[in-house]
């Protein structure tokens, strides 16, 4: 099966209608035969970007859609040593971590609206290949 991470930007234009990439993401979403991966810096993030009222949407949206959380506990010095490498772009505990579950899972496509992830670079020097491009 097919899998995707899933970063921030993403994940609220999939849950909020108001979102300008609303559209965009939720056609591509309605032809994705696959799995989505994330981590829980990047759902508290998500939740972040939306209105008390609706936090409960992206956890809703989790649940519904299967959405497997990575566990990133045992990535903290990863993490930490990522974000002081991309520093100037800036990079956030939130991409640290996906980078972080892109190494261990080995998943290289990411939906995100964010170009760093063009910039960002795995151990392996492999690349992410960004849905639907970023912004």
């Amino acid at each position: 099966m097919r899998s995707a991470l899933l970063d921030t930007g993403a994940l609220v234009a999939i849950v909020n209608r108001r979102d300008r990439f609303h559209s965009q993401l939720t056609d591509l979403l309605k032809d994705y035969d696959g799995r989505f991966l994330t981590t829980w810096p990047v759902v508290a993030e998500a939740c972040s970007f939306m209105p008390d009222r609706l936090q409960g949407r992206v956890l809703d949206w989790i649940a519904t859609a299967g959405v497997e959380i990575v566990s990133i506990d045992a990535g903290i010095d990863f993490m930490r040593q990522t974000m002081a490498e991309y520093g100037d772009l800036p990079c956030d505990v939130a991409d640290a971590s996906l980078v972080y579950a892109a190494s261990k899972t080995r998943v290289r496509d990411i939906w995100t609206l964010d170009r760093d992830f063009l910039v960002f670079r795995l151990p392996d020097r492999s690349r992410f290949a960004l849905i639907p491009g970023g912004k």
